[in-house]
């Protein structure tokens, strides 16, 4: 099969310009090569395509994640050098003792008791944002999870130990101890008491990596299987972040 379009004359001014009349043709196996060979630059291209998205999005998740942990840093400085705590206290819709979500809201213009709204990305990364859909109010909760061993007043009144606010002066090795990971399946804030059950309610969203942020600051991002393989750092925090018995009369929150 043959497809062609001819071309005619065209006229400039007074002087009338003749052209050659002929066809351009062209065969539809000639159409199906081009298309193909369309096709297979796409093929190429799309994949390192979402590789560069990709990478933007953990480069994005990991820079909420620092200017998180400067907001727990500003927290420090201003309650006697105390870290956020994971689980606060209400009481008849009243706000007792802030958990971390909402002792940070405030420095993020947002009254404490308020969620992450859709228009915030501070708290929220992007390969996550679909698994948290707004409420009927249009906000949406956070998709990073707190470590919970930072403090726990439920638990601290239950009698565990180890959940008791810490200061972050105490903390021996804050680069490997971690504040902050991506999870959304216990909510903001998750459990950290074994290994394998806890790890498993973290997320993975950047190429089989959770991004982590450590008392000291920084950020990273860690494989999968290197959380397995260094749990102890998180879940048994003892020898990490060593605390004293929390006195709720000598701290004000």
């Amino acid at each position: 099969m043959m497809m062609c379009r001819k071309r005619g004359s065209g006229e400039y001014g007074s002087r009338t310009v003749s052209r050659r009349n002929h066809a351009v043709c062209f065969t539809l196996i000639e159409l199906l090569i081009v298309i193909a060979i369309i096709a297979i630059l796409a093929a190429m291209l799309l994949p390192a395509l979402g590789k560069a998205r990709d990478k933007g999005y953990a480069i994005f998740c990991l820079n909420n994640q620092r200017e998180t942990g400067k907001l727990f840093m500003f927290y420090a400085q201003d309650y006697t050098d105390y870290m956020p705590i994971a689980y606060g206290q209400m009481k008849d819709g009243e706000i007792l003792v802030r958990s971390w979500l909402q002792a940070i809201n405030p420095m993020l213009g947002r009254t404490s008791w308020q969620k992450i709204s859709k228009a915030s990305k501070s708290l929220i990364c992007p390969v996550l944002e679909s698994k948290v859909p707004p409420d009927e109010n249009g906000e949406r909760n956070t998709t990073y999870t707190y470590n919970r061993r930072l403090g726990d007043l439920d638990y601290v009144k239950k009698g565990y130990a180890g959940y008791h606010p810490r200061k972050l002066a105490n903390a021996k090795y804050p680069s490997v101890f971690v504040t902050l990971m991506e999870g959304i399946k216990e909510g903001e804030r998750i459990t950290l008491v074994t290994a394998s059950s806890d790890i498993d309610n973290l997320s993975h969203p950047h190429n089989r990596r959770n991004q982590h942020l450590y008392a000291d600051g920084h950020a990273a991002a860690v494989n999968m299987y290197s959380v397995y393989g260094d749990w102890r750092a998180w879940c048994q925090p003892y020898s990490y972040f060593p605390y004293r018995k929390w006195d709720e009369t000598t701290v004000q929150w």
